[in-house]
């Protein structure tokens, strides 16, 4: 699949591109400034990813810049034709594309909006104190993690483990309900769903080897703002978790900033990947 980055992606000719590239198969991000609803009425029409860039605003203007600049230098790395043409880049996808995936060990399996669960998955679950569940062969170095940021007075809870199919469908449909009850057509109401919990069988949390960690008493959204996260992003790769969703990683890994969401990986994949500051789709093209 190829990929496509547009700037000024929501009106105009932008617009158009974004509807043209998209219709044609192409993955499409584009960048807008400030108009959102917009920018969600073209991703819900083309399926492309909005990437919010408010000149007015440094931080936007920095983290936007930064998200090109990876694009580009991931066409690079992986041999892919590029042009820029009226801000507009073209070149292989940057969601990558895999040979081999049903070779990968366990602890590596490729789970995204792509990758489905491999048909021959299987795995022993533990029951954690507060009944949510992980693989069982995730469990000691979680324990170990958890032991340690105890003992430093940091304590986590687990919001969320393992999950079956139907609930993972469940909470595809309460987000997707979310949505429309803010006034969204059923269609828009679905894509911008998708942003933000995956369809069954394309998510980790039914591998069992994924977890949402929160502070006690304190929710998702509000996680990035806790110890317990500065925590986490310091130091649970050294017990083989990643944090799988970063911040400016969307195009890569096709979903939104979640400061909660950690993967398990193993001690060694995990400290490569937090030092050179990989996604785990990244990691797997360029490593394995």
């Amino acid at each position: 699949m190829s990929t496509v980055v547009i700037t000024g992606g929501s009106r105009g000719i932008g617009r158009a591109a974004v509807e043209l590239f998209a219709g044609k198969g192409y993955r499409v991000f584009f960048l807008y400034e400030k108009n959102d609803a917009a920018a969600r009425e073209v991703s819900g029409k083309t399926g492309a990813v909005p990437i919010r860039c408010d000149v007015a605003d440094s931080a936007a203007v920095k983290a936007a810049f930064r998200q090109m600049v990876a694009i580009f230098l991931l066409l690079l790395l992986a041999g892919g034709i590029w042009a820029y043409h009226a801000g507009l880049f073209t070149g292989s996808s940057s969601t990558l594309e895999f040979e081999d995936l049903d070779s990968l060990p366990w602890n590596l399996i490729l789970v995204n909006q792509d990758h489905a669960i491999p048909d021959n998955w299987s795995q022993e679950l533990t029951t954690l104190s507060n009944g949510t569940q992980v693989d069982s062969r995730i469990y000691p170095e979680l324990q170990q993690m958890f032991d340690d940021m105890r003992a430093q007075g940091v304590y986590p809870v687990v919001a969320s483990g393992y999950r079956s199919a139907e609930k993972q469908q469940s909470l595809m449909d309460d987000k997707i309900q979310e949505f429309e009850d803010q006034g969204e057509s059923p269609t828009q109401a679905q894509a911008d769903a998708k942003l933000w919990v995956n369809p069954v069988g394309y998510s980790e949390h039914q591998t069992g080897l994924a977890l949402d960690v929160i502070a006690p008493g304190g929710t998702l959204n509000g996680f990035k703002n806790t110890q317990q996260f500065v925590w986490m992003r310091d130091n649970a790769h050294r017990f083989g978790f990643i944090l799988r969703y970063g911040d400016g990683m969307e195009y890569i890994t096709g979903y939104k900033f979640e400061p909660w969401h950690y993967r398990y990986v193993g001690r060694e994949h995990a400290e490569v990947i937090r030092r050179e500051g990989l996604t785990l789709e990244e990691y797997l093209y360029y490593y394995k």
